[in-house]
């Protein structure tokens, strides 16, 4: 009887093990993918070359959408990218910096005159960078 336990806990580790850790593995990225991501982030870092916040402001709402596009790729369910956020937030090495991330271009996109710096663009610009590498993106 007891061994019939042991056996049972033991299933339901490993079945515990391949939901939370082997999840990612299930939808890895094609090299199609990740050469598009590469030319899109390049793109990214092109534009913030520019000297204007307008052009920082644009740099950080491409990366989100970017973010976007991979967890679409890697097929995480939501209707919205917070969403998928939140489903597939076991990808991440530090989900609270997708968080940040995604809220500064929150910002931009909704709060009337919000300014932002080359500095913070470039913040949460590494912060996105982190997290498509976290992914397999990049």
């Amino acid at each position: 009887m007891i061994y019939w336990l042991i056996g049972i806990l033991v299933v339901a580790a490993l079945a515990l093990w391949f939901v939370t850790k082997g999840i990612g593995r299930k939808h890895a990225l094609d090299k199609s993918v990740k050469q598009k991501v590469a030319e899109a982030w390049d793109i990214i870092e092109q534009i913030m070359q520019e000297d204007n916040e307008s052009a920082h402001a644009r740099a950080v709402v491409d990366a989100d959408k970017l973010l976007d596009f991979v967890l679409k790729k890697k097929n995480i369910p939501g209707e919205t990218m917070g969403d998928r956020l939140k489903n597939g937030s076991n990808y991440f090495k530090d989900v609270d910096s997708v968080w940040r991330a995604h809220k500064v271009r929150n910002q931009i996109a909704h709060e009337i005159n919000m300014k932002i710096t080359r500095t913070q663009a470039k913040q949460t610009l590494d912060l996105f960078k982190k997290s498509l590498r976290d992914l397999g993106a990049l």
